[in-house]
């Protein structure tokens, strides 16, 4: 039986669209280093092997007899119509933790504030932090708008960036919970001598900006949710 963690996207599903589009666009199966060279990155980075497992996760791509990877018709169709939202919820859904979230709250994910879907993916199995980044890669492919360069400054190790409420921070355009009414989101001194904050502190470079794009999301992600867990618990 795989890990349900094993089963997680770690990017979105925009995100993971390059590449069933470079598979297509090639015309043949891909190895996952060729893949890398049509989209023009470099083989072997964490961005190019976390965006082909979740095309695989979501569904887009699947491995050939002979190792390689070809596009699925689910892959080719949302490859020629990217903002078909049946498409798109048809390739979320393919994820087993995310389809076991959508029978758990039987309700569409936009009704459902960030913070409830890592509290449940943790009651699934998920560990903190993972269930913090997958909660936020979920929001963002059901919503359709992936998050852009990150722009939160980054000083010295041990100072905190200025944390927005996590929809503005993240530009996913997320909804703050109904239940949550306006609130400081600057992190106050003591906040920031808490164990946790300090410990996913620690896990940042000296400067954020240098950590590729899919890494540094979740971290603030993983950031955020720690301040508001703290903050609200």
């Amino acid at each position: 039986m795989v890990p349900i963690e094993d089963e997680l996207p770690r990017t979105t599903l925009d995100r993971a669209l390059p590449v069933p589009t470079a598979i297509s666009r090639e015309g043949r199966s891909l190895t996952r280093e060729e893949v890398a060279i049509s989209l023009g990155v470099k083989a072997g980075t964490g961005s190019v092997n976390a965006k082909t497992i979740a095309a695989k996760r979501f569904g887009l791509i699947e491995l050939d007899p002979k190792g390689g990877y070809r596009v699925t018709d689910l892959g080719r169709r949302l490859v020629a119509a990217p903002s078909d939202a049946d498409l798109r919820r048809t390739a979320i859904l393919r994820v087993k933790p995310f389809e076991q979230l959508k029978r758990y709250f039987a309700s569409d994910f936009d009704a459902i504030h960030r913070d409830d879907l890592a509290r449940a993916l943790i009651g699934f199995g998920v560990g903190p932090d993972r269930a913090a980044e997958a909660a936020g890669v979920l929001e963002r492919s059901w919503s359709g708008k992936p998050a852009r360069g990150e722009t939160v400054p980054f000083g010295a190790r041990g100072r905190a960036p200025f944390v927005q409420d996590a929809g503005v921070a993240d530009r996913d355009g997320a909804s703050p919970s109904p239940s949550i009414g306006p609130r400081d989101t600057r992190p106050s001194a003591a906040l920031l001598r808490h164990p946790l904050v300090a410990a996913v502190l620690a896990q940042a470079p000296e400067d954020l900006a240098g950590w590729e794009a899919d890494r540094r999301d979740a971290w603030l992600d993983l950031f955020a949710s720690t301040v508001r867990y703290l903050r609200y618990a």
